[in-house]
Parts: structure tokens; sequence; C-alpha cells
């Protein structure tokens, strides 16, 4: 489902939904950027007021494992709540697949226990902890998401949802029995024991998370701050190499499905230059997602139809231009065309973007596409270059930049033509090769002894 957005955001794309809002990546344009959207649908007046209160305390928080909120207001009986977008994979999703490695583990134990002791440390307690609303990012750092029933700590007032708040296979009893004011941070340290439980690091572990689930919340830590001093005892993990790749390949994963899953929306409500944007992005994300590319070459056909479309609203626009002159005289105006496509064809010195055809899924040999000019960097339709033979250049350098070492997954450059020079110790031309590479194209390079005869 497309989200009725304020004309500042597009391109959307769903990246959470619950019982009483939903989380929207966008692009705000004025801005230039991606954020994420979260929108309340609430009747209730107070309520809503509520829901705004509650951004300012998530914007006041800080701390580097909270996303940071930009902006809240509200349109009609909606609350709309910018925040900062964090590119991760849920903690629920990597216990999903698996996470083998016991350092990792432990290193995601100690990430959550910290960012959670930085939340309390300002007083906030966040009341709805669970594998879903923790964040890993590629780069193995900690995000505390979803904060619709965070609320600082001594303020009085409702939350925004009903009496009980939170999550029940994660909920403190305290919580369910709803005598007295309960201690919030307490709740969150049991939840946390939970998560610990499921996470598993290591045996040493247990004496950290079992009294945290305790019954009686008077045996638990007073908060994660006072648990994280305890935790100095253990010895601190840092992510692997091999638990980097693996978050970096589910977050991946998980962002190229909902990327296509949110153009093939967009293309259905005819909104074909944001599902573009989107599908480009698909393939940097999985540059083998055989859907994303067989949507992408029907581009050429859209643009054809669009541009059909466009002559016949120009004619009628015409048409009804000169029936208000006659009639009217002095009155009339000419319709704004609709921006189009950028002209594409296979000339030289065109800027146009090629990308080879299909064929049974796969990319065929002959053929080609032609597909829009993304203009932003960050969309580019970037191909990947292998270099073999590299060890015999004491410097390599593309374009003049100096490429040190060839990566074995390919050498991300952006699409057109390139000048690849290899050099040896005492700085001579070994090898240079003039290539041009297409969008998503994989090119084999090989250096060879002497320097080849195509001119640079």
């Amino acid at each position: 489902m497309i989200p009725k957005l304020p004309k500042a955001f597009s391109h959307p794309m769903i990246i959470g939904e619950g019982s009483f809002s939903s989380v929207y990546r966008v692009r705000q344009k004025s801005l230039d950027r991606w954020v994420a959207v979260k929108i309340i649908n609430e009747k209730n007046a107070a309520r809503r007021h509520e829901v705004l209160s509650e951004a300012r305390n998530q914007a006041q928080m800080p701390i580097a494992c909270i996303p940071s909120v930009f902006d809240a207001f509200q349109l009609g009986q909606r609350v709309f709540i910018i925040m900062e977008w964090v590119k991760g994979a849920t903690l629920l999703s990597l216990l999903e697949k698996g996470i083998p490695n016991k350092a990792d583990r432990a290193a995601i134990g100690f990430g959550i226990i910290s960012a959670l002791a930085g939340l309390h440390k300002l007083g906030f307690a966040h009341r709805d902890l669970k594998p879903a609303n923790i964040l890993v990012t590629p780069e193995a750092g900690i995000y505390l998401v979803d904060f619709g029933f965070s609320k600082k700590i001594g303020e009085s007032g409702q939350s925004i949802v009903g009496m009980v708040k939170g999550t029940p296979a994660y909920m403190a009893p305290e919580i369910w029995q709803g005598a007295g004011s309960p201690d919030f941070m307490k709740a969150d340290l049991f939840a946390l024991g939970k998560i610990l439980q499921e996470l598993d690091p290591a045996p040493e572990w247990k004496g950290i998370s079992q009294p945290l689930m305790s019954l009686d919340p008077n045996h638990r830590p007073d908060s994660a701050v006072v648990l994280w001093d305890r935790c100095q005892s253990l010895p601190i993990s840092r992510m692997t190499q091999e638990g980097k790749a693996s978050v970096n390949w589910i977050s991946s994963e998980l962002l190229s499905r909902r990327l296509l899953q949110a153009a093939k929306q967009l293309l259905f409500a005819k909104r074909s230059e944001e599902a573009y944007w989107l599908l480009a992005e698909c393939l940097q994300e999985d540059p083998d997602a055989a859907e994303a590319m067989q949507l992408l070459e029907t581009f050429p056909a859209l643009s054809k139809e669009k541009k059909r479309r466009q002559w016949v609203i120009s004619m009628a626009t015409a048409a009804g231009f000169i029936v208000a002159m006659l009639l009217a005289f002095h009155y009339g105006k000419s319709s704004e065309r609709g921006k189009r496509y950028v002209s594409v064809s296979a000339e030289e010195n065109s800027k146009i973007l090629l990308l080879p055809g299909m064929k049974d899924g796969k990319r065929a040999v002959k053929g080609a596409a032609k597909f829009l000019e993304l203009a932003t960097v960050e969309n580019s339709l970037m191909g990947l270059i292998f270099i073999e033979g590299a060890e015999q250049c004491d410097k390599l350098s593309l374009d003049g930049r100096v490429v040190r070492t060839p990566a074995p997954s390919g050498l991300p450059t952006a699409s057109g033509e390139h000048v690849l020079l290899c050099n040896d110790r005492f700085g001579s031309l070994n090898y240079r090769e003039k290539l041009t590479i297409l969008p998503f194209q994989r090119k084999i390079i090989r250096i060879h002894d002497k320097v080849s005869k195509k001119e640079a």
C-alpha cells in the first residue's frame, strides 16, 4: 500500500508496520536525502499531542545508538515523525538466519547493553524492547528503534496506546499486573534478559541474563547503567569479519526485497520515475535480482507510452486552448508538459545508459535495453571491474586514482569510459587499457606483460 505523503516526500518503501503506525523510508526532496517517516493514525486530539510529546523525547536523546528525530508534525488525524534512516538487519532476522559465531553473539549482546545503558543514563525507558526493535548495522553498530512507547521517567500522563504497553513475550510481569507504578527501566531489563537468553553468547552470560528475568523487579539491577558496570568483568568481544559480512548480506537481502516490492507498487500506481530509482537501488544491493532487471527492461516501452499520453494530452490541451481563445479572446493557459525521460539511443556522446538484455532470467551477451540516466551519485548505475594479474604492478591506477588492492568482489566503477594504467617499481608503464563499462556490467581485465597498443 502506498501511503499518502506530504508533497515534500517521495519514493515510499515500507520498512515497518504495527497495529498503531507504519514506518516508511522516503526521499526528502528539499534536502535530497533518505529519511524514515513514522505515520500514526489517531483520531483523539489529546493522544496526537502525546505522540508529538514522545517525538520530542526521542529528539532529546543525543546518543549514537538512537536514530535522530528531525521533525514531527500533524496533518488532519495523522502524525508524521521524520527520523534518521538506518540501513541494517533487525536482531530478529539475524536470529532467524542464525548467528553461529559465539564471539559475534557476545559482541551483539554487549552492544545492546551499552545502547540501553545510554538510554537509561538520559532518564528514558524504551518500554518495548525486543529483537524486532534492535537494528544491527553492517559496521556492527547497534541501534534501538521504535520509540512509540518511550517516556522520560518521572513524566506524568498516559502513553498513546492502551493501558498495557509493550510486546507480551518480552513484557515484565509487573506490567501485566498493573498494580502501582512499575519501574520501566527494570521492565526494560526483564526484556533484555529474554533477549540475551535467545542470543546465548556463552555460558558465563547466564550469570548476567538470569537475574534480569527475575519475577520480582527488586531482584533486578536499577538500570542498564548498573548492569553495564557489572559486565566489565566479562571478556569484551568484537564482531568478527565473518559476522560483519553476514550482517551486511542479510541487510542487503532484506533491503533488496523491500525495494522490489515498493517499486512494483509504484509501477502499478503509474509512478514510474520513482519506481525506476528503487529498482536501480535494488540491483545495487543485489546485482542478481532477475525480477528487478526484467522490470527495468520495460522502461523503454513505458517511456514511449508516457510520451504518447503526453502527446494526446498536449493535443487536447491545444484544442482547448484554441476554443478558449475564440470564446474569451484574451484568456488561455498552456498546460505544462510533464517531465520527460532523457532521450535514449546508442549514439556516441549521447550520455545514455545501456544494459545487456535478458535471456532466460540471465544477462544475454547480445542485445541491449535502453534506460534513463540518473543524475545523482547515490543512484548511479555502477558496474564491476575484476582485475587479474595486478600483482605484477607496483602501482595500479584507474582514471588517475590509485587502486591499492583490487577486491575479489570487484571494483565498483561508474558507467562510461575509463583508463587503467599499470606501472612497475621504476615508474615505467607496463600496461595501458582504455575500457568502457556499462551499468551493472561485470568486466574482467587481464593485465599482460607489455604495454597495450590501445591508445589512451
